[in-house]
């Protein structure tokens, strides 16, 4: 599998404050690659080198296995990008701002082509209602359509589902694992949302305070071979007691106060779940402890 970015010792300095350190990194062809910090991190700061609107401080960044300082305009030709809220006019319909930002990267397509970029996005059937109207959710979609309007091999997205309401985050992960799994793009996206980025993400970089603290696809930091699940109930010493009876005892690692928690592989969760139905106990909710959210916070605590 081919790299289409590579990145080295990347730093970015502001007067005495380090905001990207010593930062490396790679992403592979056709993946969808996770990048995740807390507020300062510097997720931002990584995002506007990669594409050239600030300079480096030190390091090396790679793209299509070209050097980004000496082969800028013909790397950013292939490289679709959504910085926070997309820019539109919202006096304008849907299919003339992709006109007017087709134009800006010197291509003339006709109603046809237009269409068939927003139906890729599932805004066909809006083509010609004005931006005014448009949900926040379906302006992010149109933001994309906008970043996918030049056929880029290489997209950026930094946070496009900040600020969306559920629906508008469920189109826009229907839309991202459209990207990837169809139609062959590597998607490099920034989010905080951390259940959002397990659904879609391939692999993933963690960093805090500007440095790389995890990088690695999704089933080698979340090892399902080592799943925790948390059970909630009325009752745990009885449930503890009627578990210890059968297999699961064995996978019991805790008991404190009305949650006890178990590891098992993932693929026995769901038995498991089935069989503690059975058992008839009061049960209030489970959850899976060794989540996304969970290894990342453990990381970012301190």
């Amino acid at each position: 599998m081919s790299s289409i970015i590579e990145v080295r010792g990347l730093t970015k300095s502001f007067k005495e404050i380090t905001a990207v350190d010593d930062l490396s990194f790679t992403v592979n062809e056709k993946e969808v690659y996770g990048f995740l910090g807390p507020n300062g991190a510097g997720k931002s700061t990584t995002i506007r080198m990669l594409l050239s609107l600030i300079k480096p401080t030190h390091g090396e960044i790679r793209i299509f296995g070209l050097d980004l300082l000496l082969h800028r305009r013909e790397i950013l030709q292939r490289i679709g990008a959504i910085i926070e809220k997309p820019d539109l006019y919202k006096y304008l319909t849907a299919i003339e701002n992709l006109r007017f930002f087709a134009a800006m990267s010197g291509l003339k397509l006709d109603r046809k082509q237009l269409l068939e970029k927003l139906e890729k996005v599932g805004l066909g059937e809006r083509a010609d209602s004005k931006i005014k109207t448009y949900s926040q959710g379906m302006k992010q979609r149109l933001g994309i359509a906008v970043a996918l309007v030049h056929d880029p091999d290489l997209i950026i997205l930094d946070e496009p589902m900040n600020g969306l309401d559920p629906q508008g985050i469920a189109d826009i992960r229907q839309l991202i694992n459209h990207l990837s799994k169809d139609l062959g793009k590597t998607v490099f996206i920034s989010s905080h949302l951390l259940s959002e980025m397990e659904q879609v993400a391939d692999s993933l970089l963690i960093i805090h305070k500007g440095r790389k603290i995890a990088e690695g696809n999704m089933q080698q930091l979340l090892n399902p071979e080592h799943t925790k699940i948390e059970v909630e109930t009325g009752a745990a010493g009885a449930l503890e007691r009627k578990l210890g009876q059968t297999t699961w005892g064995a996978k019991i690692i805790s008991v404190n106060g009305h949650r006890l928690t178990m590891q098992m592989r993932k693929e026995e969760v769901p038995q498991f779940i089935q069989e503690l139905a059975e058992m008839k106990e009061d049960i209030y909710g489970i959850r899976r402890k060794n989540s996304l959210e969970d290894y990342f916070l453990s990381l970012t605590a301190h």
